[in-house]
């Protein structure tokens, strides 16, 4: 029998495995004698699994040890039409959180690490949790509120 085990973006198991740490990123443009560490850490230092903040994008990293160039590596790896229907679709407040969100701002919602799709179209607080578990938005904290799961994102 299998034994399958659901690990999403706030789970600390694993929590490495997802992307480099800091350190190795670090440690590997030591390696190809790339000096700029702040700078790679405002372009692809941005993931948060478990308790790690400092997870990075592997596959950005790894252009940039490659190509020696700073660029959106990721941007044409995936569609994001699901996203942009969610978003036209969306109801009122959806739209008024995305400005606030293209703004800088976080704000508070309940998770569900459990979404499926056809919950998308009726559950407003699925598109939060597809936007983070896709890496769309960051978690500042988790908390708990009449029994359920809460995330502060950005």
């Amino acid at each position: 029998m299998n034994n399958l085990e659901v690990i999403t973006t706030t789970s600390n198991k694993y929590e490495t495995a997802f992307g480099f740490t800091e350190k190795k990123v670090f440690a590997a443009m030591d390696e190809y004698e790339l000096e700029e560490k702040e700078k790679v850490k405002l372009w692809y230092d941005g993931f948060v699994f478990g308790k790690r903040r400092d997870i990075y994008n592997h596959w950005s990293v790894i252009n940039l040890l490659d190509k020696r160039e700073y660029r959106a590596y990721w941007a044409n790896t995936s569609s994001n039409s699901l996203i942009g229907k969610l978003i036209r679709e969306g109801s009122k407040d959806v739209k008024i959180i995305m400005e606030g969100l293209l703004k800088q701002k976080s704000f508070h919602t309940q998770l569900d690490e459990q979404i499926v799709f056809n919950q998308l179209d009726y559950n407003e607080y699925a598109i939060w949790s597809l936007l983070l578990a896709s890496g769309y938005l960051r978690r500042r904290i988790i908390f708990w509120k009449t029994g359920k799961k809460h995330i502060s994102l950005c």
